[in-house]
């Protein structure tokens, strides 16, 4: 069963928004702070307090994506078999809330301990 677009290209849109939100703060603060060279009106408001949830959204939501992956390879670092038993129902649990190819990551990990499912 494939997963959420939300989950698959989490990585892709948090980057997205991010972007979009610096884009769209920088230029609704800049059209505030110079009158003559963007004349966007009171649309520059509306720009910088767009931006500003885009921004904190895309950088939230990149960074605990970004933290995510870095806790699920740190548990398949594992090299020992009785630890990383320890920890497999967590390590199951983050490949779940990851893009599929980390559950596939696993599943290599899984058959390398001769693991059943």
């Amino acid at each position: 069963m494939s997963k959420p677009i939300l989950v698959e290209r989490a990585k892709i849109l948090a980057s997205l928004f991010l972007i979009a939100g610096v884009v769209f703060s920088a230029i609704g603060i800049f059209g505030l702070t110079s009158s003559d060279i963007l004349k966007l009106g009171d649309w520059n408001y509306w720009l910088a307090m767009l931006g500003v949830p885009l921004l904190l959204i895309g950088i939230i939501w990149l960074w605990i994506h970004l933290a995510r992956v870095r806790e699920f390879h740190k548990a398949l670092m594992e090299k020992s078999k009785a630890s990383f038993l320890k920890t497999m129902d967590d390590t199951e649990y983050l490949a779940w809330r990851l893009p599929v190819k980390y559950e596939k990551e696993l599943e290599a990990k899984k058959a390398e301990f001769k693991i059943k499912n």
